[in-house]
């Protein structure tokens, strides 16, 4: 199974921060961390992607892959298809969309993949 999150958060930053002794930014914050974290170790794929920046594809120590697409850069146009092509490539079987996103949860839904119809904004 391969899922993906899509979300503003930056997932990665959270998993440093804890390691270094750092709080919460939100209530139940570092259980949402590690439940992803024990999902990865019990799914063949978790990847969390970040829209609030660019962020090169990498796995963490906790099994999670982690990368961004900046959607909305100053200045320059939404990263859409830059988006749609990461989904593309990444081929998840689930898609989870933390944000009122409407093109990848069409993309999912138009490519058969299982998108949960509660979508957090």
């Amino acid at each position: 199974m391969r899922l993906m999150m899509l979300q503003y958060g930056d997932y990665a930053e959270a998993v440093r921060r804890f390691a270094t002794g750092g709080s919460e930014t939100y209530y139940g914050q570092r259980y949402s961390v590690d439940f992803l974290a024990t999902l990865a170790s019990e799914i063949v794929d978790v990847t969390v992607l970040t829209f609030s920046r660019d962020m090169p594809e990498t796995r963490l120590a906790n099994g999670v892959r982690c990368l961004g697409v900046h959607l909305h850069p100053p200045g320059r146009r939404a990263q859409h298809f830059t988006l749609l092509r990461t989904l593309k490539r990444l081929r998840p079987d689930h898609l989870i969309v933390f944000s009122p996103q409407p093109i990848p949860i069409a993309w999912g839904l138009a490519f058969g993949i299982r998108t949960p119809s509660a979508v957090c904004g």
